[in-house]
């Protein structure tokens, strides 16, 4: 019993290591995949971010690398053309020809696309437009239709609202390279997540600017040499109204000494819906769900600012704007449940447990089988030694004639008689128990009528009964057309065993009679059987049917047998497709059912 608690004390120890050595794995795997499946997220977010500003720079970079290729004298409504020349290859007079503005003659939806208007602000503070010309060049635009009176009264409304909300001098001061310029872009916007992403665009659009200048205007008049201009520079003024802001992208221009600022106004309200529509598909992916998407201009200390100390988000500056992409809010997407990792975990869990709970199982048995191997043996051992031993001394006082009364002998010949009888049983029992634990009997059962078969068992059961002192009482049930498939030895086996058992056990019962009766029940061929004896202990039913278990009573020792009745009739029954159960008391009472042959 020491060794077998020892066992089973190691077994825990193990199972324990085992399952904390795999929780500890299961814990470090989820975690990885954690981390990995947060990383993958970010840089998935990430990707996400740098399409919408691609797309949305490719979106400007028509309009940033035209505005910025165009020339100077653009922004005035007719201009002189420096050398002009006639279809047939003659020169005119130097500056003897006016064009009109291609800001004059372009088409409202071409011109009104995005930009409110273009201006040009003069040393002296006037505010024009190539959308406004005055004096004869007006009346000769509405004489050709380049413009109406109606757009012109529009041009000349936004002008006066410029005029009186800005100056020269806070446009030429953000106009100069000492201002904000894409070289303060750039820096502005090196603590992005990606900025060699940054520097990808701020290229692409480089390029855009020196092929739309090389393309467009390769044929256009040269700038006089006087005229010198610095790039067009995108910046973001306080609003018309309080609290809103403004995008103007100006240049600082200069004649002969003079200072001039050109430039055009977007309005930002309409700019900064038009952009974000480009890229309303890549904002609305699942990663990205319930994320609030705001683009703002870029503050003096950079994109990140607009996170705020905590950094939650994303965000990405423009290349063609000084403008931020922020993605505010991101929430964790309903991951797909489980993931391979909780499978391949759960797996694991369900193998070692099985495995666990197996080797538990197998431990178990052996443990059993070996307790019932010592209890064999104690149980053999202890009723083979007074047979044996009444035959050795019974024999050997007849073989040396110590024993010469021809009664006395007649009486040892009677004991060795009785004693190898108990042997023979004692065999027999071991043996068919052997038989039973090996599996189904070979024996091919014959259909038998309940009566016959009672008919061939009673005989043994009766006089089994009188040697026990008791009496057999049989009470038959009307069955006389059914039939039964069963071994006939079997079944004479398990009523006996039931006999035998209570001859052994109900020896102090005053009521000697052994009652067996017989019915058909539910498809069921039933033998009941009972005695009047103690019964069966409480708390010990289900050690009825064990093998080698006996009582436990005073008189428990005395009681010869090896503990295999019940536990060898309970399985010949089965064996025969039928079951013994033991019923409630008084006395030892069991159903003994057989199912009938259809």
């Amino acid at each position: 019993m020491k060794a077998a608690r020892l066992r089973w004390v190691w077994f825990a120890i193990a199972a324990t290591l085992l399952c904390a050595g795999l929780a500890r794995v299961s814990w470090v795997a989820l975690s990885l995949e954690q981390q990995t499946g947060g990383t993958r997220l970010f840089w998935a977010r990430q990707r996400l971010l740098q399409l919408a500003l691609w797309r949305m720079d490719a979106a400007l970079a028509p309009l940033v690398a035209t505005e910025s290729a165009r020339p100077t004298y653009h922004y005035a409504a007719f201009y002189r053309e420096r050398e002009p020349i006639t279809p047939d290859f003659e020169s005119l007079q130097p500056g003897g020809v006016l064009l009109p503005s291609p800001l004059l003659t372009a088409t409202r939806r071409e011109n009104e696309s995005l930009v409110a208007l273009h201006f040009q602000i003069g040393p002296d503070e006037r505010w024009t437009s190539p959308r406004l010309p005055e004096g004869m060049e007006r009346q000769f635009a509405l004489r050709r239709g380049y413009l109406s009176p109606e757009e012109m009264r529009i041009t000349l409304e936004r002008l006066e609202q410029l005029a009186q909300r800005y100056s020269l001098a806070q446009f030429r001061t953000a106009a100069r390279p000492a201002g904000q310029s894409r070289t303060a872009l750039a820096a502005a916007a090196d603590d992005e997540a990606q900025p060699d992403d940054y520097q990808q665009r701020n290229q692409s659009l480089q390029r855009a600017l020196s092929q739309v200048a090389v393309s467009n205007y390769a044929q256009a008049a040269v700038e006089p040499p006087a005229v010198t201009s610095t790039p067009l520079v995108p910046i973001f003024q306080p609003g018309l109204t309080s609290g809103s802001i403004e995008l103007f992208l100006v240049r600082e221009v200069d004649v002969g000494g003079a200072n001039f600022v050109q430039g055009l106004w977007a309005e930002w309200g309409p700019t900064r819906a038009w952009l974000l529509a480009q890229v309303r598909d890549l904002l609305s992916d699942p990663l990205l769900e319930g994320t609030r998407v705001e683009l703002v201009p870029t503050p003096p200390e950079g994109a990140r600012a607009l996170l705020g100390p905590a950094g939650d988000g994303l965000c990405g500056s423009l290349a063609s704007l000084p403008c931020t992409l922020v993605l505010r809010g991101l929430r964790e997407p309903q991951a797909q449940r489980p993931t391979p990792t909780e499978v391949a975990l759960i797996v694991a869990w369900i193998v070692v447990l099985a495995a666990i709970i197996a080797f538990g199982f197998v431990l178990r048995a052996a443990l059993e089988l070996s307790e019932r191997r010592g209890q064999f043996v104690s149980a053999v051992t202890h009723e083979l030694r007074t047979p044996l031993t009444t035959f050795c001394l019974y024999s050997e006082m007849l073989a040396d004639g110590i024993v010469r009364d021809p009664a006395a002998q007649q009486e040892y010949l009677t004991t060795l008689k009785q004693e190898s009888s108990r042997l023979r049983r004692i065999v027999e029992s071991v043996l068919s128990y052997a038989r039973l634990e090996e599996g189904p009997s070979k024996a091919r059962p014959a259909p038998v009528a309940p009566d016959e078969l009672l008919d061939a068992s009673l005989p043994a059961l009766e006089r089994r009964a009188r040697d026990g002192g008791f009496e057999l009482v049989v009470t038959r049930g009307a069955h006389e057309s059914a039939q039964v498939e069963v071994d006939r030895q079997a079944f004479e086996q398990v009523l006996f065993n039931l006999v035998d058992n209570s001859c052994k056990y109900a020896q102090a019962a005053t009521d000697r009679r052994l009652e067996l009766s017989t019915a058909l029940e539910e498809r069921s061929f039933v033998v009941r059987f009972a005695d009047h004896g103690p019964g069966i202990p409480a708390g010990h039913e289900r050690e009825v049917f064990q093998a080698f278990r006996r009582a436990t009573g005073p008189d428990g020792a005395r009681i010869p047998g090896l503990g295999l009745g019940l536990s060898l009739a309970r399985g010949l029954a089965r064996q025969m497709g039928g079951e013994l159960a033991l019923l409630p008391g008084p006395g030892a009472r069991f159903r003994f059912a057989l199912p009938l042959q259809d």
